[in-house]
């Protein structure tokens, strides 16, 4: 199909096109999947009642506004991805997850102002080169939320303004997770509760976080930049955290294990850098609490530097 208008389909899987080849259409009002298990080139899914690609490949499109998750189970390059809500369907499951997509692969991609109970943005997804920024969830990870043993690569990505109604405002993770992060930007994330730029609850965090910049994020209680529910081995590494703030306890970081990073100008009540965790080879800079350990407070340091006030 190239060039074609389908709008106002039903019935099933792909209820705009199933197994097509389509290039420069557009895809609007259609119900439950607009689009399934296709190779769509330079198309508009926009306005479809339900999952706007599921399956199949998408090159240079704009999926927007749709009532479901934008890309479902596909792959997509150089797509802008922005303002789907994740929701119900007609006809089929009940998905809360992955406003902007959920189980994808994205290189290249733009997610913007999409939203989801848990992943505003992106779902158990691999990302690379991708923007995700002013997406929002109601629970847990505004930007990323990842929850499978499966490993994820999400590498190169920017995250920022972001927010979560919970915790996890860039990237949240849950359970015996191993994903991998490397060379990623958080910047002004907002969570309610945990994490501004980064949390992880449930088992233990097993993957890597290395090479990536934690900036101006903000928690209302604990991790401004990074937050451990229990303490975690040394995943964090390479890193630069800057600037961000908890409105209680690790301004940089709360339980978290890093080696060789840089902890500058954050602040909370308690612990202004750091609150918990074990940290080695790490510079603290600048760092600031209104109550205790304007450095670090509890936790475990080995070869560390700390400069600046330890209390204000």
């Amino acid at each position: 199909l190239i060039g074609c208008t389908l709008s106002g389909n039903h019935g099933g899987g792909g209820s705009g096109a199933t197994s097509c080849y389509l290039t420069n259409c557009m895809l609007t009002g259609n119900a439950d999947f607009a689009v399934a298990n296709c190779t769509l080139d330079g198309c508009a899914v926009t306005g479809n009642n339900g999952i706007g690609v599921s399956g199949g490949v998408a090159n240079g499109c704009l999926v927007s506004g749709n009532a479901g998750t934008g890309i479902m189970g596909a792959v997509a390059n150089n797509c802008t991805i922005s303002s789907n809500t994740a929701n119900y369907y007609s006809g089929y499951s009940l998905s809360y997850t992955g406003g902007g997509a959920s189980g994808a692969t994205l290189s290249n991609c733009v997610l913007y102002a999409n939203q989801a109970t848990n992943g505003g943005a992106a779902y158990n997804c691999s990302l690379s080169y991708c923007t995700l920024s002013n997406n929002w969830a109601t629970a847990c990870g505004g930007g990323i939320f990842v929850n499978t043993s499966t490993g994820f690569l999400i590498t190169d990505c920017t995250l920022s303004a972001n927010a979560a109604g919970n915790s996890g405002g860039g990237f949240y993770a849950a359970n015996a997770l191993k994903p991998v992060l490397l060379r990623c930007i958080f910047s002004g994330n907002a969570a309610t509760n945990y994490g501004g730029g980064f949390g992880s609850s449930g088992g233990i965090l097993q993957g890597m976080v290395g090479s990536c910049v934690f900036s101006n994020n903000w928690a209302g209680s604990k991790g401004g930049g990074i937050y451990f529910l229990n303490p975690s081995p040394t995943v964090i590494t390479n890193c630069t955290i800057l600037n961000n703030s908890a409105g209680s306890q690790g301004g940089g970081t709360y339980n978290a294990g890093a080696s060789q990073c840089s902890i500058m100008g954050n602040q909370a009540a308690d612990g202004g850098g750091a609150y918990g965790g074990t940290l080695t080879g790490c510079n603290f800079t600048s760092n600031s609490a209104t109550d205790s350990g304007g450095g670090i407070l509890t936790g475990t340091l080995f070869y560390c530097t700390q400069i600046g006030r330890a209390h204000v």
